[in-house]
């Protein structure tokens, strides 16, 4: 049985010193793909960009490849991070890179960018993300056997959908499912 308990959204960032603040889902993917390896075909400087994403064995890898590159292949020369912090310090230090995140893991060592699905560009925020209209927004789940009616399994999942459990979900950077 699947339990909703936060909602995070892929954040895509750059070094802050970086003018581009917005991407198509196209945009994104051809930078990704390798079709566009410089920041000028897409309204930045006339310099390679440097392409970082997380491990193949990371959810967040697992669903920017879903939702972006829709089964194309990462160029050759992607830069392979382990964790989210991995991906936020290189791209801080890289004022050409782009990598990708969750949305837990933004801090102003980094930019997000907006991104347009075909409904307008859209920033990342909790409110966009919980509503829907980030359009890397993804649910976090617990999953149980369906037999948690009276047991730990249960008081664990009610505590994590509790108010308190809600706040330790916000505390720690992902967006509640309630308030």
């Amino acid at each position: 049985m699947k339990h909703v308990i936060a909602y995070d959204g892929i954040t895509v960032i750059v070094n802050p010193a970086n003018k581009v603040s917005k991407l198509t889902f196209n945009q994104l993917r051809g930078i990704y793909n390798g079709s566009i390896s410089n920041w000028k075909q897409v309204g930045g400087k006339d310099k390679p960009i440097t392409v970082i994403s997380r491990e193949s064995s990371s959810g967040t890898y697992a669903d920017f490849q879903k939702d972006v590159m829709h089964g194309d292949k990462y160029r050759s020369d992607v830069i392979t991070k382990s964790t989210n912090n991995e991906v936020v310090t290189a791209v801080s230090k890289n004022s050409n890179a782009i990598g990708y995140i969750g949305f837990a893991y933004l801090n102003k060592k980094t930019k997000a960018l907006s991104l347009n699905s075909g409904k307008g560009y859209v920033y990342p925020t909790a409110k966009s993300i919980l509503n829907g209209t980030y359009p890397l927004s993804r649910p976090l789940n617990f999953y149980n056997n369906g037999k948690s009616s009276s047991n730990l399994t249960k008081e664990f999942i009610d505590f994590v959908m509790s108010a308190k459990g809600q706040k330790i979900v916000s505390k720690v950077g992902f967006v509640p499912v309630k308030k």
